[in-house]
């Protein structure tokens, strides 16, 4: 479902997994976020990046998704 957004973060240095990338689609599909922007930023943080010193890429590649 979000593949783009995993090689968009891919591309931007974050070290992010298939597998993260499925805890992400199943928490949506269990309707966790719906239609709303900021908490799909903050869920997709938690279910994709691993260290904080990630954060900043993550950030550029997310505004750079949207």
């Amino acid at each position: 479902m979000f593949v783009h957004l995993f090689y968009t973060l891919k591309k931007y240095g974050v070290p992010v997994t298939t597998t993260e990338l499925l805890d992400l689609n199943e928490a949506v599909q269990a309707g966790l976020v719906f239609a709303n922007r900021e908490k799909f930023y903050h869920l997709a943080k938690l279910c994709l990046v691993k260290d904080e010193r990630y954060y900043d890429k993550f950030d550029r590649a997310i505004k750079d998704y949207f």
